[in-house]
């Protein structure tokens, strides 16, 4: 690459109003919905985009209640640094055809290594309103107001240019577009004038052949031959031309057809978005690698280009395995690649030290990456294995509830539901079985890391018990009251029962077994047969058959006319802290 933008800093601009991003080849941000990953490449957009760049007020961050001062700036900082090829790591110097380029923006550290820096500027003036400023800096420190600031043209950076794509994109949108990469690429199509000229003669002669040969066309020719007589002199004032008969409007008339195994070819735009989509990102991959073909040719000596791609949802209307294909292509790309994406399929492809986590307290934006201290290799592999690779979605949550079963995971979530009068989803808060006390771990790490709210309902059999607590020593966490344990050293089938629900859970199982009944005579038999289960002999069922009657029995208790036996008293009480932590209140009926 021979570059790499290796850091942003952004200051007032939408919710962040303070943020330090570190960026690698590829970088993917995460997060949930709203939480700042759109402005982030927006930004990004303004500081190094290519194409038209308007700003306006609303660009600016603004605190709740609080009138925007004229005088505020938004600032995005960009620093690039050289790049070893042969090595992919961090250089001291730049090589010489970016020594040419940058020219005297080249800066030194107090390490003796180079760097550019660049700042864009969001201002107000009273008569151009909001626009764009841009500079280079001297200093690159922690205080951002001791950089010296000089002016710097845009075309200093159009050899680093961005590439902005967002989620909305279609090919067959893209083929009408001249502005568009498939426009850009097919405005041209690198023909000589010798060989214009004659594939122009040829593209007459079919013409006119498709004509003569069509009676339709030749009767409407023969018509509008009769303007001649009004608007021109010449005999030759009217064509009709089934085909394009000029190269230069080649792309008017020019399509893909797409053929899907077996079946018939169909134009692209008859297929699904997914394709469609997919298309758009294979044509920017086209128009980037041309441009960087052509920059190798341009001249004796290459040229530098440093290409930047800035990509929203790349999973758009795809299915899994299309979403890990797609991402497979992107990280092919040369250049750097910005990806923001809600798919927990790509993020489970990526390093894990790529990953950037977007969540959004108030009005303003906090930006997390992986503390590479906290993970040695064997922490990296079950971080992917036991929670990307399977339980990606608690990267957009805004809160996870950890916990050991199966019987958990099939009931919580159901009791989560009556008490808020949602389901916890709608809140953004997953229910995670961990698969074994042993197994928390990597969820603490990920959520320390990230800083994303976290929960245990955690059994109390001594040893889930002394593994767990293990895992908070681990994670370097404190066990709070984020932790609700079950009492009496139990497991939650026997807490179940201690709370008094042996009658509710048989009614349970006498209702799954009469289900069995294939008719009303066979149904009384049943009954007859039934005879109540001692506690043990209940708990030995409710542990032979878990996932069936979990969800049955919480949706039994949760229907309960007495409106206190509705959750049992430690699920209650994981739903009131969660509440208190996230400022959620309760349906009406449970205040």
């Amino acid at each position: 690459m021979g570059i790499l933008i290796s850091e942003v800093r952004i200051r007032n601009f939408h919710s962040l109003h303070s943020v330090d991003v570190s960026l690698g080849e590829v970088t993917l941000l995460t997060g949930a919905n709203n939480a700042g990953k759109t402005s982030f490449l927006r930004a990004l957009y303004l500081a190094l985009g290519i194409g038209k760049r308007i700003v306006s007020k609303e660009d600016i961050y603004v605190a709740p209640k609080e009138k925007l001062p004229r005088s505020r700036q938004a600032l995005i900082d960009v620093l690039i640094v050289p790049m070893d090829d042969e090595t992919g790591k961090k250089s001291d110097s730049f090589n010489d055809m970016w020594r040419e380029y940058f020219g005297n923006n080249i800066n030194m550290d107090a390490s003796d290594q180079e760097f550019v820096a660049i700042r864009t500027k969001i201002k107000y003036d009273v008569l151009r309103d909001y626009y764009l400023e841009q500079f280079s800096l001297d200093k690159w420190t922690s205080d951002l107001a001791e950089a010296s600031e000089k002016n710097i043209s845009h075309i200093s950076l159009e050899k680093v240019p961005l590439y902005y794509i967002d989620a909305q994109r279609d090919i067959s949108e893209d083929i009408k577009d001249r502005s568009s990469y498939w426009g850009r690429l097919v405005s041209d199509v690198g023909l000589t004038e010798k060989q214009i000229s004659k594939i122009e003669k040829q593209l007459n002669k079919i013409n006119a052949e498709i004509v003569s040969t069509s009676d339709v066309l030749s009767h409407m020719k023969i018509e509008l031959d009769k303007l001649n007589s009004v608007v021109s002199q010449n005999e030759e004032g009217v064509h009709i031309t089934p085909l394009t008969r000029k190269i230069r409007d080649l792309n008017r008339g020019m399509d893909v057809h797409f053929q899907d195994g077996q079946s018939e070819a169909f134009p692209i735009s008859q297929h699904g978005m997914g394709t469609r989509s997919w298309a758009a990102l294979l044509i920017f991959r086209a128009y980037t690698s041309w441009l960087l073909e052509i920059s190798q040719k341009s001249s004796d000596s290459p040229t530098p280009l440093h290409p930047l791609l800035a990509l929203e949802e790349p999973e758009a209307h795809l299915h899994p395995h299309g979403q890990r294909h797609v991402f497979q292509q992107i990280q092919s790309l040369t250049g750097q690649k910005i990806v923001s994406t809600h798919s927990p399929y790509i993020a489970s492809m990526a390093n894990v030290f790529d990953l950037r986590h977007f969540s959004k307290k108030g009005s303003c934006t906090t930006i997390r990456q992986l503390n590479i201290a906290d993970f040695d290799e064997e922490a990296i592999r079950k971080l992917k294995r036991e929670v990307l690779n399977t339980r990606g979605e608690i990267l957009f949550a805004r809160a996870i509830v950890l916990f050991e079963g199966e019987t958990e995971e099939e009931a919580l979530p159901i009791f989560a539901e009556h008490y808020w009068g949602v389901h916890p989803h709608e809140l953004g808060i997953s229910f995670v079985g961990v698969g074994g006390a042993g197994k928390y771990l990597p969820f603490l790490r990920l959520a320390k890391n990230f800083n994303i709210p976290w929960f245990v309902f955690s059994d109390g059999e001594p040893i889930p018990l002394r593994d767990m607590r293990s895992a908070l020593r681990q994670a370097k966490e404190k066990e709070d009251n984020r932790i609700v344990i079950i009492p009496n050293n139990g497991n939650f089938e026997k807490y179940l029962i201690d709370e008094g629900y042996s009658i509710e859970i048989q009614e349970v199982f006498k209702e799954q077994d009469l289900k069995q009944a294939t008719n009303e005579r066979h149904r009384r038999a049943l009954e007859a047969r039934w005879k109540p289960m001692s506690d043990s002999e209940l708990l030995l069922k409710m542990k032979g058959c878990k996932t069936q009657f979990a969800p049955s029995v919480a949706n039994k208790l949760c229907m309960l006319p007495d409106e206190e036996r509705r959750l049992p008293s430690k699920v209650r009480e994981l739903l009131e802290i969660i509440s208190a932590t996230l400022s959620l209140q309760p349906r009406s009926d449970e205040l």
